[in-house]
């Protein structure tokens, strides 16, 4: 006994030494290898030896009579006990200095002052349950390394969100928090988590090396600590043993499927592995139709080196997808290799999750059924219940089927998983927005902005939203002016904002600019930009010029879909919508009968396009003549705001004046909206 506490009281003293060095993993296993030879050795020697006033010897030849055990047995109580006290202090010392430790950095004090709204911050309560996993150091010495040490902090967390019970924070924040600087409390505190796991991972040649410690987040205490040296190819097991560590050490339960699963490799092949870590690495930031082409080749040549690579598949059916979604597929390539893959993974593996997301990826992105992409998201729920971006899938399913009140819940479990995922942010706002809670809506898309002011998505739907439900132009443009000086030709510079900016735009200049991007061969760019052209010439009054970009726009839409080329947005209805606008533009009345015909047979799929449809078509009806009609189809006010057009919006884009300032309706509804109208929203600041 006095050995053991003896022993344990110096192993504390090495490790606590050895946590302030450089000195490497393996010498603390050196440490407790003497240690257990030692105490085997000491119960041998207590076994066969015995202390004697005449020195040690053999019990055997120590006569019982003259035997001061009992003695010795006292000075050992003496050596137990006073190690034991030094063991209380060397806890009582860590304790004390972990309270002390120095309070929140001023980088980190900014966000923990304005956390992200929602209730994501930590009240002066318990800590949940749960882990935040800190991105893992690089030590390689190649740094080219650094996305094999992402992917090995991605897959542990997707290990952990298999655990239905522990609160798993994603790893878009924690590589945000990372670079704030925060401590392992204020971590805590920040995201209501009661552990963070740090760690590192080298690798070199066919050697990888990953430690891990888990931390008490309340009190900085470290609970458990390992070192994994092995094979690269044990990496899988290496990852799995983390996650089951993990959830043993916070008294999770997992179920033996969930424990299985997190053993199995996902691929035999690591240069495979490699390639899908890398596309992955790329996807963690946000780059539209360019981003998804960077990573298409990575993940198509992981498919060729491994066919059974699911996880891999699975990706690059959402990637296939993501092109069709973006309207860079316009002979049908990627929608059509997208349904090839996703029948062969359904086909293959169609009992697991992974089919339902593959299935999932592709109602949404290429067919946009988000009925059938819905249950198909809430199946693969069942396994991932800590998926932030699962949740985030499945909100927007529920705000595109004008389901609100069903997916706020979802969505603010997202976001109390991912606080600093600016895409969650925004759709906990627009969720907001859908339930008609106008005023808490733009509280919140306030703070995003604070959050996240390099978030352009951001700015416009605070922008958007200000203008659309308070009239505030001064907040309009100034957060659209900010956006149109970081990315001139965004997409989030609306038509909008050019009709309302256009008393002080430099038209022909503008056009002359937006004609320099032009495609050489027919291309929807080229329709938008000359859709643009004409629209704007046609509120200066400059009607025959308008006529003749319109012209040109529809000739492209008729040479577009001759060949078989897919819509701009695959969203069929708004397209229609928007052809009969151009087609009255040019003055092409057959045209537009032939548009509206198509218009009326199809489904938009989506509240917000059917009012987006509805809206085109009532411009494309007025610029026809039928201005009674025309005032008839615009979505006027209601409860949601998203896809309606709204008092302060009719009040204050030109194109409204433009068709209808001779109906009633339409002067009425201005008259009651100037005598609302305050300072930030009068249209005198656009002249």
């Amino acid at each position: 006994m006095a050995y053991a506490v003896s022993a344990w009281v110096v192993l504390q003293i090495v490790d606590l030494v050895l946590d302030n060095s450089e000195a490497p993993g393996w010498v603390m296993d050196v440490f407790m290898l003497v240690v257990i030879l030692g105490f085997i050795a000491s119960l041998i020697i207590a076994w066969a030896y015995e202390v004697t006033p005449d020195g040690i010897k053999r019990e055997s030849e120590v006569d019982r009579d003259g035997s001061i055990t009992h003695e010795t047995g006292k000075k050992l109580n003496y050596i137990t006990l006073g190690a034991v006290g030094v063991l209380i202090a060397l806890f009582a010392a860590d304790r004390f200095m972990s309270e002390d430790a120095p309070s929140r950095t001023d980088a980190a004090a900014t966000v923990i002052d304005a956390p992200p709204v929602g209730d994501t911050a930590a009240a002066e309560t318990d800590l949940q349950r749960g882990v935040a996993v800190l991105p893992f150091t690089n030590l390689s010495e190649d740094p080219g390394n650094a996305f094999f040490a992402g992917g090995v902090h991605e897959d542990v967390l997707t290990h952990l969100s298999r655990i239905a019970d522990l609160k798993v924070i994603s790893r878009t924040s924690m590589l945000k928090i990372a670079e704030q600087g925060m401590d392992i409390r204020e971590i805590g505190d920040y995201l209501d988590i009661s552990h963070v796991l740090e760690g590192s991972v080298r690798r070199a040649g066919d050697q990888v090396r990953v430690t891990v410690q888990l931390i008490d987040a309340a009190t900085d205490v470290h609970l458990w600590a390992e070192n994994f040296d092995r094979k690269l190819d044990d990496i899988f097991a290496i990852q799995s043993e983390i996650a089951q560590a993990i959830a043993a050490q916070l008294e999770a339960e997992l179920s033996p499927e969930q424990a299985q699963r997190m053993a199995e490799a996902p691929t035999l092949n690591l240069r495979a592995y490699d390639l899908f870590q890398q596309a992955r690495e790329l996807g963690q930031i946000w780059l539209g139709s360019e981003g998804f082409k960077q990573q298409l080749p990575l993940l198509e040549q992981a498919v060729e080196l491994d066919p059974d690579f699911l996880d891999a598949q699975v990706d690059l059916v959402g990637v296939y997808g993501r092109m069709v979604w973006t309207g860079v597929d316009p002979q049908g390539i990627y929608r059509r290799k997208a349904k090839e893959l996703q029948d062969h993974i359904v086909n293959k593996w169609g009992d697991r999750p992974e089919a339902d997301r593959a299935r999932a990826e592709y109602f949404y992105t290429v067919e946009r059924d988000y009925e059938r992409a819905l249950h198909s998201y809430l199946r693969v729920l069942t396994h991932y219940p800590g998926d932030s971006e699962l949740l985030l899938s499945i909100a927007s399913c529920y705000k595109r089927l004008g389901q609100f009140d069903l997916g706020r819940p979802i969505i603010e479990r997202a976001l109390s998983l991912d606080p600093q995922h600016n895409l969650i942010v925004s759709e906990t706002g627009l969720h907001i927005l859908g339930q008609g809670k106008f005023d808490e809506a733009l509280e919140f898309f306030a703070k995003a902005v604070q959050m996240f002011p390099d978030d352009l998505a951001g700015r416009a739907n605070l922008a958007n939203y200000e203008l659309v439900i308070t009239g505030d132009t001064d907040t309009y443009f100034e957060q659209m002016s900010f956006l149109q000086e970081a990315d001139p030709d965004s997409r989030l510079l609306d038509a909008l904002f050019y009709r309302m900016h256009l008393p002080k735009l430099d038209l022909d200049r503008f056009l002359a600019e937006k004609d320099m991007h032009r495609d050489a061969e027919p291309s929807w760019k080229n329709v938008s930009i000359d859709a643009q052209a004409a629209e704007l010439l046609n509120l200066a009054g400059r009607k025959q010029e308008s006529m003749a970009r319109a012209t040109s726009g529809r000739a492209a839409i008729e040479a577009l879909i001759s060949t078989g080329s897919y819509l701009p947005s695959n969203s069929p209805k708004p397209e229609y919508a928007w052809f009969a606008y151009i087609a009255c533009l040019a003055g092409d009345r057959a045209a537009f009968n032939q548009y509206l015909s198509v218009f009326r047979a199809l489904d938009a799929k989506e509240i917000s396009n059917e009012r987006e449809a509805n809206r085109f078509m009532g411009f494309a009806l007025a610029e026809c003549g039928d201005v009674e009609a025309a005032w008839a189809s615009i979505p006027i006010g209601g409860q949601l705001v998203l896809g309606r057009v709204t008092e302060w919006e009719i009040a204050r884009d030109p194109i409204y004046a433009h068709y209808f300032s001779e109906v009633p309706e339409f002067k009425a509804l201005v008259a009651n909206n100037m005598a609302k109208a305050t300072p930030s929203s009068q249209p005198s600041t656009l002249e």
